[in-house]
């Protein structure tokens, strides 16, 4: 440095305007005016004061506590307003500093030498956060918000029949349809529609007629009276309920309208846009009945509204492996290796109680029942979702859907997105992505849609429920000890948690993946059968994610409790979508709750 230049005490701030609760960085550098000159603010301390500002006097000793270079300012308890800085440099006594004749011969920027104080201030100021300023602003001038204009659509109608038939296969409704034919209580059988031999008393007491009772009558109620083959017409109608996922309080006679608008006349009856366009691709659409392939009725124009993914939320909740677990022990197997305790042992059915002979005959139709590995093929198949276990072993399947959990989530996450900026009136959501992942999602559930799909999830569901209903009665209840005072929503799952307990299973609760089942079933059945592939607008897609936000909320809350992935969360890298398949994070999860 030479005798000729000037020594500068320079104050930088970042930010230099900041929101109320952000930190302020103050920097005080000195150094020469040549850029060669050095840096020499290690050769002082520092002062630091605020001459400005509200209440400026005493917010020194709070700010500023060191006399570093450096001072990081908490705008916590500070006033929105402007505020000065002031920064005075002194020389460090004995500081390693140029020598005494060069240094009298430097001018200091207030004309004095080396070891004078140099002085620096600036101007900073603080501001409210975005709400507060924009409160403010409302408060000072006012403000009108344009509600976004809802558009009701057609497709609305398909919404509502289709809660109102998922809703009549509910368990309850399930089991109030069985014990009436099981047990006589409110309704006699319908020889006909059941078609099985006669009811004679001794004819049930045993062998196998008991349990082909039991499975005749299920297949009757899921395909005869839950099937939703006809879609044409609206029975159960809750006007409040639809109001509160509408947006906009309808009758029942307008919904039906609209869904009438909505099912395109086809061959025979009102079908779905979706399947007539597949009909008119294979050159279906316009053939009368006698001139079908095969048959007047081969072209099936409803099928039936199931969705493999309740059966696999409940394979994955342990449903299954709780009745075969029972089934073993009724066999005198152990379910556990030889040298460990049977948590089973106790289980003794006596001949008296209808269960021993209904077991009997569910066993004796084993060879007759879905086995976990064809289930497992089609979970590929149709979502790309595998299970894990023994029993699965290595599967070789020829397709597996690898790319609809990566769809599916992006789009619940996106959902939860449109639901968190919904909350801002100041916000409205662009849909539009919405609708291209609905269309991503659609058209992956049609790939899957062939081979096993026509009958597979039906038998599925039958078989399940029937383990349902055999885990829900009586004597199951006595050996298992459920807890009573658990308000479960059905009366077969305190069951299936206290054989989770007695095995060891991951510990939660099969109400959970039961939420995962039902929610999951209707929002894929809301897209499945929509015709998203001729929508193009977007208020469409905006109309579905607002009907369906219970179900997706619970789906996603579910899933949280299940996995312990949060689908609602920012992902590390916008780009990524977490696909870790399910079963992998059950997997760890009950390998961190052993350890």
């Amino acid at each position: 440095m030479t005798n000729d230049s000037v020594l500068k005490l320079k104050l930088v701030a970042d930010p230099e305007v900041a929101y109320r609760g952000d930190t302020i960085e103050l920097t005080a550098i000195v150094q020469g005016d040549d850029p060669g000159d050095g840096d020499y603010t290690d050769a002082y301390d520092f002062e630091w004061n605020v001459t400005a500002g509200p209440e400026h006097e005493e917010l020194k000793p709070e700010l500023f506590k060191t006399s570093d270079a450096k001072q990081f300012v908490r705008t916590d308890n500070m006033a929105i307003a402007s505020y000065t800085i002031e920064v005075t440099a002194t020389p460090k006594r004995g500081a390693d500093a140029p020598d005494d004749s060069a240094a009298r011969g430097r001018r200091t920027r207030r004309g004095g030498d080396a070891t004078t104080p140099l002085v620096a201030d600036m101007e900073i100021r603080v501001q409210g956060a975005a709400q507060d300023v924009l409160a403010d602003q409302i408060l000072k001038e006012g403000m009108s918000v344009t509600a976004r204009t809802l558009v009701p659509s057609a497709d609305q109608g398909l919404w509502i029949k289709i809660r109102e038939c998922l809703k009549g296969r509910r368990f309850g409704e399930y089991k109030e349809f069985i014990d009436g034919i099981m047990c006589g209580d409110k309704r006699t059988p319908n020889y006909e529609e059941i078609g099985v031999m006669r009811r004679e008393r001794c004819a049930y007491q045993h062998g196998v007629n008991g349990y082909q009772l039991l499975k005749a009558a299920t297949e009757v109620y899921l395909l005869c009276h839950a099937c939703c083959g006809d879609l044409s017409y609206i029975r159960d109608f809750d006007r409040d309920e639809e109001h509160s996922r509408l947006g906009y309080r309808p009758s029942r006679e307008e919904m039906q309208e609209r869904l009438t608008d909505y099912l395109n006349g086809s061959v025979s009856s009102p079908t779905l846009p979706y399947l007539n366009k597949i009909l008119d691709n294979l050159n279906l659409l316009d053939m009368k009945p006698d001139a079908y392939p095969y048959c007047g009725d081969s072209v099936r124009g409803q099928p039936c509204l199931f969705e493999l993914i309740w059966s696999y939320w409940h394979e994955e909740g342990m449903l299954m492996q709780t009745i075969n677990a029972i089934t073993l022990r009724f066999q005198n197997r152990r379910v556990r290796p030889n040298g460990e305790p049977d948590p089973l042992a106790n289980l003794a059915l006596d001949p008296l109680r209808p269960l021993n002979n209904l077991l009997w005959g569910y066993l004796q139709d084993t060879h007759q029942r879905l086995t976990v590995a064809r289930r497992a093929y089609e979970y590929e198949h149709e979502y790309g979702l595998r299970i894990v276990g023994k029993a699965v072993g290595d599967l070789q399947p020829v397709e597996r859907r690898t790319r609809f959990l990566e769809a599916f989530h992006a789009l619940l996450h996106a959902a939860a997105v449109f639901y968190h900026d919904e909350q801002n009136r100041m916000v409205q959501p662009d849909p539009f992505p919405i609708l291209e992942k609905i269309r991503a999602v659609h058209m992956l559930l049609a790939e899957g849609a062939h081979n096993q799909f026509g009958d597979l999830p039906s038998t599925a569901r039958m078989e399940m429920m029937i383990a349902q209903w055999l885990i829900s009665q009586p004597p199951m209840r006595e050996f298992l000890q459920s807890r009573a005072m658990v308000p479960y929503g059905e009366p077969w799952m305190g069951q299936v948690d206290a054989m989770r307990k007695l095995m060891g299973w991951p510990d939660v609760s099969i109400s959970y993946f039961s939420r995962l089942a039902y929610d999951g079933e209707m929002i894929l059945l809301s897209i499945r059968y929509g015709h998203w592939t001729d929508v193009s607008d977007a208020k469409q897609a905006e109309n579905w994610i607002r009907y369906w936000r219970p179900e997706i909320q619970g789906y996603i809350e579910a899933y949280r409790t299940v996995t312990g992935a949060d689908l609602a969360a920012k992902p590390r890298r916008p780009e990524r979508i977490d696909t870790t398949q399910p079963s992998v994070l059950l997997q760890r999860r009950s390998t961190r709750s052993a350890s």
